[in-house]
Parts: structure tokens; C-alpha cells; sequence
């Protein structure tokens, strides 16, 4: 009952229907960002490029990087800021002065100090705005106003209490709080007798433009004063501004005005045609009460907010449509109806039409497409194929998940991928009634056309086909390309049509058809200029969308070379959806589908050029310019400061000592990590004309580690000397230890000789005492032997005489018989044989040494040799030769003479040598 009743009151009345519009960017800056207070009351760009801003109790610069913040001396509230050439002025509580920014750091001087000019009822005052004129510098508070000529300061005391004062054409305007607008002529004041309509009434700004004074007040509205009439501006928000309050205004040309209001942001109105575009909390904002409004070099607004600070990029060709209430959700579809914009989303079919957006009711789900078929709209619903006509929708067929409708190029056939594959219309006035293509049952996302008669379809999820059909027969031939060519990587295939051809990715590479072969051929060149591209779409004839790394880019074809123009990526930051962006012509406009809205924008030439750029380098927040020496390893953080912060902020593109070119990142902060020593040349590249163009360089050095630096090689240096020294020292006395050693060794060696020497010659000294102790021992053997044997006859004889005495009385025979035991008893010849023969072998080595050396000596001699070495007298040879005396003695000397020795030599001595 319930959802029968929901569906008759959506049959009448739309679901909802919000106020909604097309708006320029905004970009937020909250304390988390800046950390500093809540209210900006002033904000200025400096001649370095960087916005400046009284923020409460800090000064905050802003260079595009990063944030940096700063304190008075006195810690008092910095009310007003003004640049003018390098000084930053600056107002507070009783002081006033100007800021210098030089090498990173902010220095502050005091104009006020010591001049003792607050005093009196300008005691406790506070600077709430700063203008030049005339090239005097203007200090105003709401009592005094202090003019600063470059030397002195001359103070001037208000007649009156002021809110403001202004300048206007070449006056500068007095605006008090109940008296009117007053103008400050050499040294007087002078009422402009506007009106009294202006008493009593708080003046936040007022100006000149087309010769009308406008003057707006905080509570009741903007008044016009013209050919000496004053009256209320015939504006239809002139009644609104008095609910909302007006704090600041600002012409930003002849005919735009922005004007900051107390609770619901900020208007831009075209004074042309009087439409306006409000942009509050609610659709950007992050607060509704406006302080400030400054320009900058690009003309775009930065806002002062009682809590932040937002950049509104007025002057972009890029605008958003943004639903933050989240009931359009996520846009997949887009086209345009005459002055209707219709928009499916994941919630359903949506109508955007004079800056509503309305719910078409029985919408409800998933839109994939929308196809404009004469006046009416064919409907890709997951829920079915609906066509939309009139602000009306109907439900023509079930074919669900239509992601893609294409029109027959050559044919009067419309080809619609689905879900489950394929079906084709003959009519589009006729949706009911369509043919499916047999043979292809899987969910088709992309569909093109490469010729007559021939399709490519990519699978969802996996896979790439061919259909050839016959139109006349309407028959169909599906070829699993991705099967025949052998793809093994075909995940997400990409399908695009782009001036007449036909580009298929697959794993990163391009692939065109082969007219002949209807085979898909690689595209070398299409392959590298779009490598890493993860979603390709046509924009127009001669234009491509590209995402890439998360970035995405308006790519044109420009005489055969592709040139990349990049959307900065804070438009669209964490809201593309992917696998599904997509572009779309909305007139003579594109749309980037988002997943709360849109992204508008007119095609243009990349005019963001780069002429000046400035580096800053910081290591651990302190400033290094070219002469510095950074610390090795550390990191190294670079700024890269250019005058623009909106569109114009172009993509740069740095190299790192000669190394590949990579993109900066969004921040224009560039973190260098793991610096090695030495000289570093970082150079700085924009896109111009599409070349890679230098624009900067930044050179700097990093030092050596710290185990190389100069204290470190002199300590190495003293460290090594002193090695070499105890090396050397070391050497020496190893030398010397060795030299002793050697010595000792020398020592030991020929004492083992001497001992050796001594215990060889004590052994040849043994032997020969040995030797001769064994010829003494042969020799008194031999006669021993001999005198033994002589002993032995003699014993024998006297036995033989004895008995022959005892037994033989009588001597005749006693005489016979002595004989013949004489002659029984006497030594036999064979009994000398055997002697001599003893004789001879007991001294073989010496017969033979001595028969070597004289081989003249007879057998006789060589005895004779013998007796001698047996060291036996003449007298005792003579019995063993069987010569006399005399015979022995003659003997003697023929055996020296054959030896050839002198009468001085011993023949014994002698023969012992031998």
C-alpha cells in the first residue's frame, strides 16, 4: 500500500527539487590547513606573488605550497594588510608597520614605535584598513588616520568616527557611522552631501563604475548616487542583502560586482543582464560570513570568512554543478535538451533546467545512457530501455543495463550493448521492436563502428569481438577475436573511435583493425603517445579525454602530434569514477561525468605559459639559496612560486641532474630524498607549444657524509700518518726482531755447524783413534799371536829338555836328545804359513792401501810394512823374518827408499797413516 501510494504522488509531483547551479571552483583553506584563528580580516598579493592575510592573532602567507604564519612583536591582532612593492603593511592594536619576506623568513618593522601617536582618544585604537594614494601609504582606524610618505608619518584626527574610508575615482571617502560621506581635501573634510538617507548607516565599501557612485551598507542594502541623486540600487537582491548584511563588496570590471554578505556568502552579479550566481556553505563555501574579498593577478577572488579562507576561480573556463546533499549521486550520462540538461545517475534520470534540478519521476535506479533520437531521449536504465520525451519517461522494452547506444553510421540501424550482449533497433521511433544478435550473450559495455557493415564490441570484464552483418539480410557473425589472435591479457578491454578509426587497448598496448585482414594490427605510435592511459575517450573530432595517474587531460591532435593539455587536478580530486569517466558535448561545451555532479568546460588553447618562475629550497625549514651546502642525505624541499593560482597554474616538469622528466606534484612542492654528494642541478620544464620548455634552474651542493667531510679526512689523514707511523715503527722493530732473530738464528746455526763440525771431527777423530786403536789391536793380536806362538815352542822345548834331563842320564845321548826336541818343538813352515797368512788378513785394508800406493813393494816389503805398524823393534822382526839384526835393519832402509821417504820421518809413524 505503501509503494502504491509513493508511485501516484510521483506520477504528479517531482521527488524533490533543489536550487542548483553551474559555479566556478572553489577551493577551501580551514585552520587544519593553515593553523592559525578563525577570521580573515584582510587579505593582499605581495610582489613575490604569495597572499597575505590578517588572520586574528597571525599574518599568514600563502605561496601556493605552503603555509607559513607569523606574530606581531606585541602578539596584538593584525587587523589590516596592504602590499605595496616588497613591503607587506600591516595593522594592529596601537602599532602599525610593514613585513619584508626575504630568504624564507618574514622580518617585521615598526613604523609606530616610539613616536608616541596613539595618545589622547586614539589611545587604544586599532588599524582596519590600509590603502595607498598618491604614493602615500594610509593607516586608517575609526578615529584617526595616519598618512606614511616613505619618511614621516603625519597623523590626522578624525572630526568624526568613521567605518571605513574608500577610495573613489581620485578622492578618498570618509564614510562616518551617522553624518554621511565625507572626502579629505587638502587637509579638510568636506561633506559630499549625498543624502541624508546615507545617516546613520554603516558604510562597508563604496566605488565608482560607469560614472555611479555605489554605496553599500551593512544592514540596509546598496545605494546608487548619480547626477546628484542618491536612492536604493533597483536590484531584485537589494531587499535580500538587507536580510543577509552586507561586509565588503568589490567591482571586479565594468560589469561584475562580487558582494560578501554576513549569512549567506557570496554574490556575483552580472550588471549587463542582472543574473547572479550565489555561492554560500551550501554549495561551496565553508562559511557564510564574508570579510573580505581581494583579486589576484588572475582576477579570481580569494575570500576573508569569519572561519577560513576560500579561492574562487571566477575567471576559469572550467565550472562544477555539484550536489552536496548527495540525492543525484554519481553521473553516468549526460546530454543536453535545448536549455535542459538531463543527468543519470546511479539514482535515476535527472532534469537540470533554470538552475533547478528535478527528479523525472518512475526514474528511479541505475542510468547508463541517455541517446537523443529526434525530440525525444532513449533511456540505458538497469531496469530496462525507457524512452524520455516532454518531461516524461515510459519504459519501452526489458532489455536491461543498456551501457551504450550507436547509431548505424551507414545504415538506418541503432545498435544498443546491454547486459547480456547485443540487440539492434531498425527505427528509433520504434523501441519496441528490436533483434538480437545471436551468438553474443555476454555483457557488452562498448560498442564502435569501423566500416559498413562491421562492429567491435569489448566485453565487460574480459574479451574483444568482430561483428559483420549484412545489412540486407540482417545476419550476423560474431568472431571471438581475443580467442583467434591469441590475447592471453584481454581484462578491460578499451574500445575508442577517434576521426574515423578505430583504437583497441589491450594490456596497455593499441591495436587497429586491418582493413584487409579484419585483424587487429599494433599501433606503435598510438601506443606510445597514450602508454599508461587508463581511460581514452573522444572529445569532438579532433580532441581525445585522457586519464592518466589520476590526472586528466584534454588531449588535441595538432598538426599529426598530440598535444596534452592538463585539467588541474584539484577540480576533480577524489571524485572521478573509475573505469566510467567519461566526456560529453553539451552544446558547445564538454562535461566530465563526477561522482556528485559534473565538470563544464569550453575547449581552449593551452595559454598556461609560464614566463618567470621562483625556487625556494628548504632543508628542515631553513632557507638554502645557491652558495648553500645541504646535508647529505637529508631531504631537500623545493617550492616552486608563480604569480597564478587558478587555471593558469601550468603543470611543471623537472629533471633531477640530467635524469628522466617527471611532473611536479600538485602543491608546487617538489621533495628531493637520498641526495648524494656533490654538485645538483635541478632544472624546471613547462609545456610550450608542445615542446618541453626550460624555465628555471636551481643549483645547489650537498656536502660530503659526515665520515668525509674535512675534519673527517684531517682526523683520516692524522689516522693514517699515525699508522703508517706505527706501521712504520711496527717494521722496524719487526725488522730488528727479525734481525735478532736472524742473528740469533746465524748464532744457533753456526754453533749446530761447530757442534756439527766438532761431532763430525770427533767422529772422524773416533773412528780414526778407533781405527787405530783397532790396528794397535790387529797389530798387538799379530803379536801376541806370534810371541804366543814363540812362548808355546819355547814351553814345548823346555818340557821336551826337562824330561829329556830327568829321563837321559847320560849326556851324549842327553844331547842327542835335546837336539831332536829342539828340532820336534821348532815352528814348522806350514805353522809360519798360516802365521803370515793371519797376519796378512788381520791387516787386509792395510796390505791393500799400501799395495795401491806402492805397487813397487814385494811380499817381503809389505811384512816388513806390517812388524812396523805392529810398531815392533828390529830385534823383534828379525826372529818373525827369519833374518838377523842386521838383515832387519838393512830391510828397513830399502823399504824407505822405495817409499821415498826422508831420514826425518818415522817409518812406525808412517806406516800408522796409512
Amino acid at each position: 500500500m505503501k509503494r502504491l501510494l509513493f508511485l501516484i504522488l510521483s506520477a504528479f509531483c517531482p521527488l524533490f527539487m533543489s536550487g542548483q547551479e553551474l559555479l566556478p571552483f572553489v577551493e577551501n583553506f580551514t585552520k587544519s590547513e593553515y593553523f592559525g584563528d578563525n577570521q580573515v580580516w584582510s587579505i593582499s598579493q605581495g610582489a613575490d606573488y604569495s597572499m597575505y592575510f590578517a588572520n586574528n592573532n597571525y599574518l599568514l602567507r600563502y605561496d601556493g605550497a605552503v603555509w607559513q604564519k607569523k606574530r606581531l612583536p606585541n602578539k596584538t591582532i593584525i587587523r589590516s594588510v596592504f602590499a605595496v612593492e616588497n613591503r607587506l603593511y600591516c595593522g594592529s592594536y596601537n602599532e602599525f608597520g610593514y613585513w619584508f619576506y626575504e630568504k624564507g623568513q618574514l622580518t617585521y618593522t615598526s613604523l609606530s614605535a616610539g613616536k608616541n601617536l596613539f595618545k589622547g582618544n586614539t589611545l587604544n585604537e586599532e588599524i582596519w584598513k590600509i590603502f595607498s594614494h598618491e604614493g602615500k601609504i594610509y593607516f586608517q582606524s575609526f578615529n584617526s588616520i595616519f598618512i606614511y610618505d616613505g619618511k614621516l608619518i603625519k597623523a590626522v584626527k578624525l572630526p568624526f568616527q568613521i567605518s571605513y574610508c574608500f577610495i573613489v575615482g581620485s578622492e578618498i571617502w570618509f564614510a562616518s557611522t551617522n553624518k554621511g560621506i565625507y572626502r579629505y581635501v587638502n587637509g579638510t573634510f568636506e561633506n559630499l552631501q549625498l543624502g541624508t538617507i546615507l545617516n546613520n548607516n554603516i558604510v562597508h565599501h563604496a566605488a565608482n563604475n560607469q560614472g555611479t557612485d555605489f554605496i553599500f551598507t551593512l544592514k540596509n542594502g546598496v545605494y546608487c548616487h548619480k547626477e546628484g541623486t542618491t536612492k536604493p540600487w533597483n536590484h531584485s537582491l537589494n531587499q535580500r542583502f538587507k536580510r543577509e548584511l552586507i561586509l565588503c563588496a568589490k567591482f571586479l570590471s565594468n560589469n561584475r560586482l562580487a558582494v560578501g554578505t554576513a549569512s549567506n556568502g557570496l554574490y556575483i552579479i552580472d550588471l549587463n543582464d542582472g543574473s547572479y550566481k550565489n555561492i554560500s556553505r551550501e554549495n561551496g563555501l565553508c562559511n557564510n560570513s564574508v570579510l573580505q574579498i581581494q583579486t589576484d593577478l588572475e582576477g579570481d577572488l580569494w575570500l576573508g570568512l569569519d572561519n577560513g579562507i576560500s579561492h574562487i576561480e571566477i575567471n576559469s573556463n572550467f565550472q562544477f554543478f555539484t550536489d552536496v546533499s548527495g540525492k543525484l549521486g554519481s553521473v553516468y550520462a549526460l546530454n543536453k535538451n535545448n536549455d535542459e540538461v538531463l543527468i543519470g545517475s546511479n539514482h535515476g534520470l535527472f532534469s537540470y533546467k533554470q538552475k533547478k534540478l528535478e527528479l523525472i519521476p518512475n526514474s528511479q535506479g541505475q542510468v547508463w545512457s541517455i541517446e537523443p533520437f529526434g525530440s525525444a531521449f532513449a533511456i540505458g536504465h538497469n531496469d530496462g530501455t525507457f524512452r524520455y520525451e516532454q518531461n516524461r519517461i515510459k519504459r519501452v522494452n526489458t532489455v536491461t543495463g543498456g551501457w551504450k547506444f550507436l547509431p548505424d553510421v551507414y545504415q538506418p540501424l541503432i545498435f544498443q550493448s546491454h547486459y547480456a550482449g547485443i540487440i539492434a533497433y531498425q527505427s528509433p521511433l520504434n523501441l519496441e521492436k528490436f533483434l538480437v544478435i545471436n551468438g553474443l550473450t555476454k555483457p557488452i559495455k562498448n560498442l564502435v563502428q569501423s566500416k559498413p557493415g562491421q562492429l567491435w564490441a569489448a566485453d565487460a570484464y574480459r574479451g574483444i569481438y568482430r561483428i559483420d552483418y549484412e545489412y540486407d539480410k540482417l545476419k550476423f557473425t560474431i568472431t571471438d577475436i581475443s580467442k583467434l589472435q591469441n590475447f592471453k591479457n584481454d581484462f578491460s578491454v578499451k574500445l575508442l573511435s577517434f576521426r574515423e578509426s578505430v583504437y583497441v587497448k589491450i594490456a596497455d598496448k593499441w591495436y587497429t583493425p586491418n582493413k584487409k585482414t579484419n585483424l587487429l594490427n599494433y599501433d606503435s605510435k598510438f601506443t606510445a603517445a597514450f602508454s599508461g592511459v587508463t581511460e581514452l575517450a573522444a572529445a569532438g573530432k579532433e580532441s581525445l579525454l585522457a586519464v592518466k595517474n589520476t590526472q586528466l587531460y584534454l588531449v588535441r591532435l595538432v598538426n599529426d602530434l598530440f598535444v596534452w593539455d592538463l585539467i588541474p587536478e584539484k577540480y576533480y580530486r577524489g571524485r572521478l569514477i573509475n573505469q566510467d569517466t567519461k566526456i560529453f558535448t553539451l552544446g558547445s561545451k564538454y562535461a566530465v561525468n563526477l561522482d556528485d555532479g559534473f565538470l563544464e568546460f569550453t575547449e581552449q588553447k593551452n595559454t598556461r605559459l609560464l614566463d618567470k618562475i621562483r625556487i625556494e629550497a628548504f632543508q628542515q625549514n631553513k632557507f638554502l639559496d645557491a652558495e648553500s651546502i645541504v646535508g647529505y642525505k637529508k631531504p631537500v624541499e623545493l617550492r616552486i612560486i608563480h604569480k597564478y593560482f587558478g587555471q593558469n597554474t601550468a603543470e611543471i616538469y623537472y629533471r633531477r641532474n640530467g635524469d628522466k622528466i617527471k611532473s611536479v606534484s600538485y602543491n608546487n612542492r617538489l621533495i628531493l630524498n637520498n641526495l648524494e654528494s656533490g654538485k645538483q642541478q635541478i632544472e624546471f620544464f613547462n609545456i610550450q607549444n608542445n615542446n618541453l620548455t626550460r624555465i628555471a634552474t636551481f643549483e645547489f651542493e650537498v656536502a660530503r657524509p659526515w665520515f668525509l667531510s674535512g675534519l673527517m679526512l684531517f682526523f683520516y689523514a692524522c689516522a693514517l700518518t699515525l699508522l703508517l707511523f706505527l706501521y712504520y715503527k711496527w717494521n722496524q722493530f719487526r725488522y730488528k726482531q727479525r734481525l735478532a732473530i736472524k742473528e740469533e738464528e746465524i748464532k744457533h746455526q753456526s754453533e749446530l755447524r761447530t757442534l756439527e763440525l766438532e761431532a763430525q771431527n770427533a767422529l772422524r777423530i773416533q773412528e780414526y783413534e778407533k781405527h787405530i786403536l783397532e790396528m794397535q789391536i790387529q797389530a798387538k793380536a799379530s803379536e801376541v799371536a806370534s810371541k804366543s806362538l814363540a812362548i808355546a815352542k819355547h814351553s814345548e822345548i823346555i818340557e821336551a829338555v826337562s824330561a829329556a834331563v830327568e829321563e837321559e842320564p847320560d849326556v851324549a845321548k842327553l844331547k842327542t836328545k835335546i837336539k831332536k826336541a829342539i828340532k820336534n818343538h821348532s815352528i814348522t813352515q806350514k805353522e809360519w804359513e798360516n802365521f803370515e797368512q793371519n797376519l796378512l788378513q788381520s791387516h787386509a785394508e792395510f796390505v791393500k792401501k799400501i799395495t795401491e800406493n806402492y805397487p813397487i813393494l814385494t811380499s817381503k816389503d809389505i811384512k816388513l810394512a806390517i812388524y812396523l805398524k805392529m810398531n815392533l823393534s828390529s830385534k823383534e822382526i828379525a826372529p818373525l823374518m827369519n833374518i838377523t839384526y842386521r838383515g832387519v835393519e838393512i830391510h828397513r832402509y830399502r823399504l824407505r827408499k822405495k817409499l821415498a821417504l826422508d831420514a826425518e820421518v818415522s817409518l812406525n809413524r808412517f806406516m800408522n797413516t796409512l
